[in-house]
Formats: structure tokens, C-alpha cells, sequence
């Protein structure tokens, strides 16, 4: 589960904040929301995100939060699962029966993979899409993904599929990842997501004014505002 209870000391990006909680308050009012947070490592993506969940498990909302890497690369699916919390020994008989799918074995032919039978991927993608369905009636859902660019291709098939159920739903589909590396499965889920309710913000940097609140965060003192030149 992603720590929405506990934010980090916030400065700045309040622009990008605001265009977050739209998408937060597009599940309030019953609708869906797709929000894409580009940046590079440690800008602070992770860290909007947490903002703007702030106190939503509080209203009885399920959230669920996967990170990909470059081992999940490598796991196909095993993001979703961390997403929806998928496990053999789930008390939810849903989660417990897509498990078991994904674990399934070719007999002689040892383990079958979503990646060696493209009929099993296509009713394990189903089956997740299937559940997120049933969860958002239950009412509303936000799923994220943290290194959405380490993600197999599976997952991102996943989360376009989510995508296009939760049209009509309370779903909010949250990513954040890096401008490189970009595969091409990751620009088809972009690009089948844009437009409303769709929302792509790209971090850049932050301001002088934001560094020094951070700096003095850290060292628990306002910076020193006396020039250099006092000094000599």
C-alpha cells in the first residue's frame, strides 16, 4: 500500500498539485481520471502523488500502489499483482483465483508463462481488469505505479485495459516515471489514455524559493541571507 497517510514536507508545485486533486476530485464526484507524472530520479514525483492522496483512505477508498524495477522488468504482471494485491493466499477469492491463473503449470511442459501462451496473458489481463471492475462498483479505486518505465509489457497492457473499463467508473490510474527509458508499450498506454480525463504533468526543476525551504527544512534554520561579500 502507497503511504498516503504520511507526507513528506511539502514545498512548491502547487500548479501540479492542483491539476492531481482534480483528478482526486473527479473520484469524488463518480468519474474516472488518468494522471502521468514525467520527471527524472528523485524530482519529486513519488512525492506529489503522496500529497495529493492525503487522507483519501480516509473516506474508505481502496488504493493500491505497485513499483516497478528492473527486476519486475523481467516478472510479467508481478507490478498488477503488487497493485491489487494478488497473492495464492489472499482471503478474496477473486485475488486467490488470478494467483492461482498465473501459476498455472503446462504439465510435462513445466510452468506456463503470460509471456510463452498469449492465451493466458490475454485471460489474466482480463481477469485483472475484471476485478478493478468489480472494486471500483464497490466504490472508488486508485491504482499507481511508481517506474511505470520499468514495467513489463503485460502490466502496461493491464493498466490500458483498467483504462478503458473504468471509463464510466470511480478509477483513478496514477503513474509516475522517467523520461528515459520510454518502450514502445509504454507510449501506446500514453498515448490510449490521452484527452479528459487524461492528465500528463512534466517536472522540471524546482525554485530558488522551494531549495532554500527545503535547505532549511533539512538544517532546521532559514539559510543565511548575508552576502558574500560581508565575509571578506
Amino acid at each position: 500500500m502507497w503511504p498516503v497517510d504520511s507526507p513528506p514536507r511539502w514545498v512548491d508545485r502547487s500548479q501540479e498539485l492542483a491539476t492531481l486533486r482534480a483528478g482526486v476530485e473527479a473520484l469524488r464526484q463518480g468519474g474516472s481520471a488518468a494522471v502521468w507524472v514525467e520527471g527524472e530520479p528523485g524530482i519529486g514525483k513519488s512525492s506529489l502523488v503522496v500529497e495529493a492522496l492525503t487522507g483519501t483512505s480516509e473516506l474508505g477508498w481502496d488504493i493500491g500502489w505497485g513499483i516497478a524495477d528492473q527486476l519486475t522488468e523481467r516478472m510479467p504482471l508481478s507490478v498488477m499483482q503488487d497493485c491489487l494485491q494478488v497473492r495464492p493466499s489472499s482471503p478474496d477469492p477473486r485475488r486467490a483465483a488470478i494467483a492461482a491463473l498465473l501459476a498455472s503449470r503446462g504439465g510435462d511442459r513445466g510452468p506456463i508463462t503470460v509471456t510463452s501462451d498469449p492465451g493466458l496473458r490475454f485471460r489474466a489481463v482480463d481477469a485483472f481488469a475484471d476485478l478493478a471492475e468489480e472494486l471500483a462498483l464497490a466504490g472508488p479505486l486508485v491504482i499507481g505505479v511508481d517506474d511505470l518505465q520499468w514495467a513489463d509489457a503485460s502490466s502496461l497492457l493491464t493498466l490500458a485495459a483498467l483504462g478503458r473499463r473504468a471509463e464510466y467508473l470511480p478509477v483513478a490510474l496514477i503513474a509516475c516515471f522517467r523520461p528515459s527509458p520510454r518502450s514502445p508499450e509504454l507510449d501506446q498506454l500514453a498515448a490510449s489514455l490521452e484527452g479528459p480525463p487524461g492528465r500528463y504533468l512534466s517536472l522540471g526543476g524546482l525554485g530558488a524559493q522551494a531549495v532554500a525551504d527545503l535547505a532549511a527544512d533539512a538544517v532546521g534554520a532559514a539559510p543565511d541571507a548575508r552576502d558574500s561579500t560581508d565575509d571578506q
